[in-house]
């Protein structure tokens, strides 16, 4: 039986369908991996069907239900503590997730505007130009930020990881959303009348579309050549766009897709939402604002287009399904003390190729030697000595060695743990072992060789405050402050 994915968002007139686009990409990608259900709040019945053409399970969830009562709902009907829910939407706040995590195994938010304190077990943001600094959140939640994990439907990241030089073509490509509420449509066609009067304007629309009339008024009364295309499936779309030599979006998920072929693609901001999709884009060249029409160089184009090819792989796929089998892979973990019987699995740990090379002394270890400090170790008060485990195996190990108030913490992954970003939840789960048994501790002490960037990657992301120390060793200092309570 493979295990449960939960997706819930919502899609209506204020927000558009760009959530459930990027769920239902996301879930395609994971479904030969994942069962999946979307628990969905919608005011339009196409939104339904969208979902079941992609042939996903759902479950609608009243519009009239508060934030509580929907809480109530979703943990009694749905949630076991062994399923990974996937929260996209601005309604989501602290409280609701952390009432989610309550009854789930794994949370995870797919965000883009870094907008308050997130407690959930990974964030993605296929957003470029993010780091994070941008946000406010656990100190144990993994961030997945930039193109690297685009969430986008399976046609356009084939384009994206097989890109064709395009002969350059007349039609210029035109999309602002299924609602465009604001009616940027017909705005980006009064510009393409001033600016490339003599081209063929592709325009798609959706059903929601509320300006019809308005448009067909322009189109009578304009000499441009438009072309309105209506609820295009995605290889419409892509058809569509691999015409197009240029492009007039909205900074957005149209605007990544049509990027995934390549062109000369200039942005609208549409939505706050948007600004910091749009500042990327433009900044790293990969898209022109729309001030900038008409003034293009051929030489400008060239390099834009080499910019993309490098930043659109078609790899992501590869990376979501990563990450979310790491999260499963989490549930079945726990930690326990380190007993005597783990002295041999110790004893390979410490002699492993990579732990000798980030070690302060290099050289092999001798069984008699590994023994004799293991037995010392173990039957010391001052320290401390954890196991990370799953179902099958010893996945790695912490120390902590006790002073007064604080504690040196030393860690290996085992050679098979590694590559799915398990650090953090080895650190931070002995992290809390250390606080119930030894509460006086208040401060957390790492040395880490300064050639080793991964474990100072890490522990900076952790919130460890790093010191350096120069020398005949350099070293770098990382120290956590361990607060009372919860917290941590």
């Amino acid at each position: 039986m493979k295990p449960k994915i939960y997706w819930r968002l919502n899609a209506h007139k204020t927000i558009g369908l760009g959530h459930l686009i990027r769920c239902l990409a996301a879930a395609k990608m994971l479904k030969n991996d994942f069962d999946n259900c979307f628990l969905i709040k919608t005011d339009n019945i196409e939104n339904i069907k969208l979902i079941e053409n992609n042939g996903f399970e759902y479950k609608r969830i009243s519009l009239n239900l508060n934030l509580f009562n929907e809480l109530n709902f979703i943990k009694s009907n749905f949630l076991t503590g062994k399923e990974i829910v996937v929260l996209d939407g601005y309604d989501f706040n602290t409280f609701y997730q952390k009432e989610i995590k309550k009854s789930t195994g794994k949370l995870v938010c797919i965000d883009d505007i870094q907008n308050g304190y997130f407690v959930a077990d990974a964030i993605i943001n296929h957003s470029g130009g993010i780091d994070a600094s941008n946000y406010n959140c656990s100190a144990e939640t993994k961030l997945f930020l930039g193109p690297e994990y685009l969430l986008l439907r399976n046609s356009f990241l084939n384009k994206a990881s097989n890109q064709e030089k395009r002969s350059n073509s007349n039609n210029i490509f035109i999309c602002f959303g299924g609602e465009d509420p604001e009616n940027y449509s017909l705005k980006a066609l009064k510009i393409c009348e001033i600016f490339y009067p003599n081209r063929h304007c592709k325009l798609i629309i959706g059903s929601a579309y509320r300006h019809s009339t308005e448009l067909n008024k322009f189109i009578r009364e304009s000499e441009l050549n438009i072309e309105v295309l209506e609820n295009l499936d995605e290889f419409e779309v892509l058809a569509t766009i691999k015409k197009c030599e240029v492009a007039i979006c909205s900074a957005s998920t149209i605007a990544l897709e049509y990027l995934t072929v390549g062109g000369n693609l200039f942005l609208i901001q549409t939505a706050e939402n948007q600004k910091y999709l749009f500042n990327y884009l433009i900044k790293s060249k990969l898209a022109w604002p729309i001030s900038k029409i008409g003034g293009i160089k051929s030489s400008e184009k060239v390099d834009l287009y080499a910019n993309q090819a490098k930043i659109f792989d078609g790899e992501s796929p590869k990376r979501i399904l990563k990450i979310f089998k790491s999260l499963q892979k989490e549930m079945n973990i726990s930690f326990r003390l380190t007993a005597k019987k783990d002295v041999y699995q110790y004893y390979t740990w410490a002699n492993e190729a990579e732990t000798r090379k980030q070690s302060f002394n290099s050289k092999i270890i001798s069984i008699s030697d590994h023994v004799n400090w293991f037995r010392k170790k173990i039957d010391c008060n001052q320290t401390l000595m954890i196991v990370m485990q799953d179902k099958k195996d010893l996945l790695g190990q912490v120390r902590f060695d006790i002073g007064t108030n604080d504690a040196t913490i030393s860690l290996s992954l085992d050679k098979k743990a590694r590559g799915h970003r398990l650090s953090k939840t080895l650190i931070m789960g002995s992290v809390k072992i250390l606080k119930r048994k030894y509460p006086r501790i208040k401060k957390v002490t790492a040395l880490v060789k300064k050639s080793n960037t991964p474990s100072r990657k890490t522990f900076s992301s952790l919130g460890f405050s790093e010191e350096t120390k120069n020398g005949p060793k350099p070293i770098s200092i990382y120290t956590y402050q361990l607060k009372t309570g919860t917290q941590n």
